[in-house]
C-alpha cells in the first residue's frame, strides 16, 4: 500500500511540474496571448490547483 501511495505522489508531482511548464510557456507570450490561449492557461491553472490539492491530501 505504501508503495502505491509513493507512486501516486510521484505521479502527481510529475503532473504538477508538467502543468507548471505548460502554464509558463503560455504566459511567456504575455499580452500577445490569444483568447484561446488565455482560456487554456486558466484551465491549466485550475487543473494544477486540483492536482496540488490531491497531492496535499495524500501527504
Amino acid at each position: 500500500m505504501k508503495r502505491m501511495v509513493q507512486s501516486s505522489v510521484s505521479d502527481l508531482e510529475a503532473q504538477t511540474r508538467e502543468l507548471e511548464q505548460q502554464i509558463h510557456k503560455l504566459e511567456r507570450r504575455g499580452f500577445h496571448m490569444t483568447p484561446t490561449e488565455q482560456e487554456q492557461a486558466i484551465r491549466l491553472k485550475k487543473l494544477r490547483l486540483v492536482t496540488k490539492d490531491r497531492l496535499a491530501s495524500i501527504r
